[in-house]
C-alpha cells in the first residue's frame, strides 16, 4: 500500500476518495483529474476541521483510515459548499 504522507499515496487517497464523494453528493463523478482535486482539497479542508475539533488533531483509528475518512468528510463538505454557491444550481434550469 502507498503511504499516506507520499506524492503517489496523496494522489491516489485524493482520486479514491473524490470520486466516492462525488457520487455521494451528486451521484456522478467528474472525471480522474476533477475527482483527484477534490479529493486532496478534501483532505486538506477535513484535516483543517479534525485540528479544530480534536485539540491534539491526533490519530483515531489508524493514520491510513484516518486520511481517508478524513478526506471523504472535508471532499463532501467541499462539494456541499460548492454545490450551494454555483449559480448553475438553480430551480428550474437544467
Amino acid at each position: 500500500m502507498f503511504a499516506p504522507s507520499s506524492l503517489l499515496g496523496i494522489i491516489f487517497i485524493g482520486l479514491f476518495v473524490g470520486a466516492v464523494a462525488s457520487r455521494v453528493v451528486q451521484g456522478k463523478g467528474h472525471g480522474c483529474l476533477a475527482d483527484t482535486v477534490i479529493g486532496v482539497a478534501g483532505s486538506f479542508i477535513g484535516g483543517v476541521a479534525l485540528r479544530a475539533v480534536l485539540p491534539g488533531g491526533g490519530v483515531i483509528i489508524d493514520p491510513f483510515i484516518d486520511y481517508v475518512i478524513t478526506g471523504f468528510i472535508g471532499a463532501v463538505l467541499l462539494l456541499f459548499v460548492v454545490r450551494l454557491v454555483s449559480p448553475r444550481n438553480q430551480r428550474g434550469r437544467h
